[in-house]
């Protein structure tokens, strides 16, 4: 009986340091999986939105910032940076949007 107890308890044991585990494994790959989750600002997400309804830009990622002298800058990295046109469009309409000059606003192919 007292081998039972033994037994018993040594898989309880077991089965505590297994869901131990599990539990401090998932919560390593959450905080792995959340530190590439980039946060995109409202203008980003509304330029985003814009720039994807145009005829051959495809996926579109989008990142706004400011220069030392406090102009605003662009990147763009989408799909169809391949075309000149899109590239031309997305310069223009990114550019009207946020009111900047078309010099400021830079475009780079997306990895497929």
């Amino acid at each position: 009986m007292r081998e039972n107890k033994k037994r018993a308890f040594e898989g309880i044991i077991l089965a505590a340091a297994g869901i131990a585990l599990c539990l401090l494994i998932g919560v390593v790959f959450t905080k792995e999986k959340d530190a590439n989750v980039s946060i995109m600002s409202d203008e980003e997400c509304k330029l985003v939105s814009i720039l994807e309804q145009i005829d051959g830009v495809g996926q579109t990622q989008v990142m706004i910032g400011s220069s030392e002298d406090g102009e605003k800058r662009v990147v763009v990295v989408c799909e169809g940076a391949d075309h000149i046109s899109v590239i031309m469009d997305v310069r223009e309409a990114a550019a009207n949007a946020l009111g900047i000059d078309e010099k400021f606003v830079k475009i780079y192919l997306k990895n497929k």
